[in-house]
């Protein structure tokens, strides 16, 4: 079953808050079995957020929690928002990333761009960084305007002090691409696939 399916389920039932909690904590306590490589930073694990875990209006609680009980460093723990999500509650937002951001956690905008108001949110909500939507970079080697926009955006975070990501890089040709126009980070199948804790874990080791 596909992530859009499940996730859709757990919405409409109601029990995304449930897993939610769980997954953050299971993400937290995989996170910390994760060594250092020598003489570089500590990974950190990022953990995709429903709305609805920050529509509760405890999301700081929620995080704070598992943090202590599984020991994990809250620089080691970034956490992701789609556009869509703030847009719902901008001031609530705000309020929830100024206080994790206070101790240590990162916050990130998912899927950046698609909510057609990116350059507002980065004005008002503190992030850490974007997320290039991989609709993008899908298209980024035969589509103009797909490269000018990504263009824009890496330019844009740069300018305003935070990190950016290409999501769904697929190959070499938008690898190269991206990283001639100065984006500092991906993700996607021709960077990497899922892999268990377990072999994160020796990845690092």
């Amino acid at each position: 079953m596909p992530p859009s399916v499940f996730i859709a389920i757990a919405e409409d039932s109601g029990q995304v808050e449930v897993i939610g909690h769980r997954v953050l904590e299971e993400a937290m306590r995989a996170a910390t079995a994760w060594t250092s490589p020598s003489g570089g930073r500590p990974p950190f694990v990022a953990i995709n957020l429903s709305p609805r875990q920050l529509a509760g209006g405890e999301l700081p609680q929620a995080v704070e929690a598992p943090l202590a009980r599984t020991g994990c460093q809250a620089t080691r723990l970034h956490l992701e928002l789609t556009e869509t999500a703030i847009l719902r509650d901008e001031a609530q937002a705000t309020a929830a990333f100024t206080r994790l951001r206070a101790i240590g956690v990162g916050v990130w905008l998912d899927d950046f761009g698609t909510g057609f108001s990116g350059l507002s949110h980065l004005r008002r909500v503190p992030v850490d960084g974007v997320k290039i939507d991989r609709s993008f970079i899908t298209d980024l080697l035969r589509d103009p305007n797909d490269l000018a926009l990504t263009t824009g955006v890496i330019a844009m975070a740069h300018s305003l002090g935070v990190t950016v990501v290409a999501e769904g890089i697929e190959n070499e040709g938008q690898y190269a691409l991206l990283r001639e126009r100065g984006c500092p980070l991906g993700q996607g199948f021709h960077l990497g696939r899922p892999l268990p804790s377990e072999d994160v874990a020796r990845l690092f080791g």
